[in-house]
């Protein structure tokens, strides 16, 4: 919660569950929707997945000490909400909450109340515009082009058909589909470098780790990066390198070496 913008009050709480509900139990009901994410942010965990939107991490000492309640009564309260269907709990470890005791809890009607998130706001404002620009060409009798289609993981990667004709012809069929899935997840959780048009983007690192056929042959820099890439996966292995540049949000395989040598020290 970052103390900026507002939040959307579902009908529920006030007509649904009146009966259910006393007045403080929808006040604080309220409170922790402000307190909630908007936005799915990454997790205090050695998975390094995410706290999804509508979620939080608090504690029954943490609930019970913010909202002036017993301990005994903030475990009942959470309890019977449970039971409602209003919110979900899941008991984590110290490690993954940072807390002793931590508790994630989901807002069950949380993203049917809050309407579409940031990222996607803006995706149907740049499609509206585009729409607009294209009516514009259309009444003027310019020739309109296509528009692009989105792929990827989070469909978000923006391409034109002859974009995407032009990567399968560069990238090997084997590693297509996990280039796009790779750049989708990268514009999504905002990483170093997968900034600016989407085809640069992916052109830009299948370069980088030499797979793009038919280019000239890497820069030194390139080459020393992708065989100090590959001894990193030899030695740790896919899965944890994955999850590391994930966590650091940058595939660079000096910040990586250094974050997982920090870790088995």
């Amino acid at each position: 919660m970052n103390g900026k913008g507002f939040i959307k009050v579902p009908r529920a709480l006030l007509n649904e569950w009146r009966d259910k509900l006393t007045q403080e139990e929808i006040g604080i009901l309220i409170n922790l929707m402000a307190m909630a994410n908007y936005e799915d942010v990454p997790r205090r965990a050695p998975k390094g997945d995410y706290l999804k939107r509508g979620q939080l991490v608090t504690s029954s000492r943490a609930f019970a000490k913010r909202f002036n309640l017993s301990e005994s009564r903030a475990y009942r309260l959470l309890k019977r909400w449970e039971r409602l269907g209003i919110i979900k709990r899941e008991t984590l470890s110290e490690t993954e909450s940072g807390t002793p005791n931590g508790t994630l809890l989901t807002l069950e009607f949380y993203e049917s109340s809050q309407g579409v998130r940031n990222s996607d706001r803006n995706s149907f404002r740049n499609e509206n515009e585009d729409s607009i620009r294209r009516d514009k060409k259309e009444k003027k009798g310019e020739e309109v082009p296509p528009p692009p289609l989105l792929y990827g993981a989070y469909c978000n990667v923006a391409l034109t058909e002859d974009e995407y004709r032009e990567l399968k012809s560069h990238i090997p069929a084997e590693l297509f589909d996990a280039r796009i899935n790779k750049t989708s997840q990268g514009i999504h959780d905002r990483w170093k470098g997968y900034e600016g048009p989407h085809f640069d983007i992916i052109r830009k690192w299948a370069v980088a780790d030499g797979c793009w056929i038919d280019h000239p042959k890497p820069s030194p820099l390139f080459s020393e990066m992708l065989r100090k890439k590959k001894e990193l996966i030899d030695q740790f292995g896919r899965d944890k390198y994955d999850r590391t540049i994930a966590k650091l949000g940058i595939d660079d395989p000096h910040e990586v070496k250094k974050h997982l040598e920090n870790k088995v020290n």
